[in-house]
């Protein structure tokens, strides 16, 4: 009874892990789908070491003047990038704008959680030759909030997957 007993706490062990990765993985992919299309511009974060480890490191490269440069910007306050006007504003409910990043002046920049862009090992060394002097932008799914999430890194428009499976 008690190898009964062991064996279904065993398997309830082992199940819980795979069913919450499970449950992320739905999460994430409803995310991406669910969130509204932007492309992007990026720059290199710093084109000596352009692939760190085995992700991009990149800047958006906004239209607008970072409203961050200024003397008096605040760094405990929310900022906002609209995205379909590619403009700065100062909420989040503007007339107009139909999604915006939402971020935070850290130092002199404005930030959105999203500087990285992981690529697959055996790809790193290829796609940094691509990415030298190109120029590249990222697709956003960006949701209600403001929360962005990295849906493809495009290089000269094209997507980095088309790019290394032409190599």
């Amino acid at each position: 009874m008690d190898l009964v007993k062991n064996s279904k706490y065993f398997l309830a062990a082992l199940l819980f892990p795979i069913v919450l990765l499970g449950a992320l993985v739905v999460f994430k992919a409803y995310k991406l789908e669910a969130g509204k299309k932007f492309t992007v511009p990026i720059e290199a974060y710093d084109p000596r070491d352009l692939l760190s480890g085995h992700f991009l490191r990149f800047r958006i490269s906004f239209e607008d003047k970072d409203p961050c440069y200024s003397p008096n910007a605040s760094n405990s306050l929310d900022h906002y990038y609209c995205l379909s006007t590619g403009k700065f504003i100062t909420s989040n409910d503007i007339p107009g704008c139909e999604a915006w990043l939402s971020g935070t002046c850290d130092g002199s920049r404005f930030e959105t959680g999203l500087d990285r862009f992981y690529v697959p090992e055996n790809e790193a060394k290829f796609l940094e030759g691509m990415l030298r002097g190109k120029k590249a932008s990222l697709v956003l799914s960006v949701d209600s909030q403001g929360k962005a999430m990295i849906d493809d890194l495009l290089i000269e428009g094209e997507s980095w997957r088309k790019k290394v499976s032409a190599k």
